[in-house]
């Protein structure tokens, strides 16, 4: 069984265009993420660098940890953002599955967590805005995984090497000599 894909991204763009602007404005987007973590952490250590009584050090802590946790997680997002863009510019699609295998990952999480606050009884507007943002994200997903199998079919057909200009200038009766 396949799983079906598109053959053209949204507003009528081409997948490698669409897959472009989901690769550049998550790269953005983490690096707005990251800079506002770093900027938290300063705000967070000034105030509790105000703070006299003897809990402070310990919410220091844990809070530094927990930003620190975070700004690691935001530059290994990055890094994987950075491979999707060299794998979407080189036709590579073994540096886009990383990307996809990973936010598919985070939307499975996220969704078991949606699943669990549901059979729990906890009704918010947070997991409204969730399952809204987890759709998008899928769709993100979607598009990036529709042109990763653009790529791979194209590969697997041989289309790639039976370009004009490829092959040209090379005699495959001898070996390895040049016409």
């Amino acid at each position: 069984m396949v799983f079906p894909v598109l053959k053209t991204g949204f507003c009528g763009c081409s997948l490698k265009t669409c897959s472009l602007l989901v690769a550049w404005l998550s790269l953005m987007f983490s690096m707005i993420c990251l800079l506002a973590v770093s900027i938290a952490e300063n705000q967070a250590s000034d105030y509790f660098d105000k703070q006299d009584d003897g809990t402070a050090e310990t919410a220091k802590l844990v809070t530094q940890t927990l930003l620190i946790t975070v700004v690691v997680m935001l530059a290994i997002l990055i890094c994987f953002n950075i491979m999707l863009l060299v794998g979407i510019y080189k036709e590579n699609s073994c540096l886009i599955l990383p990307y996809i295998c990973l936010k598919t990952s985070i939307l499975l999480l996220a969704a078991l967590g949606l699943v669990q606050n549901f059979v729990k009884g906890y009704f918010t507007s947070q997991n409204f805005g969730t399952l809204l943002f987890g759709v998008f994200e899928g769709i993100l997903v979607y598009i990036l995984f529709s042109y990763y199998r653009e790529i791979k079919d194209r590969f697997s057909n041989g289309r790639i090497f039976n370009q004009p200009g490829i092959n040209e200038g090379y005699d495959y009766s001898k070996k390895g000599g040049l016409a």
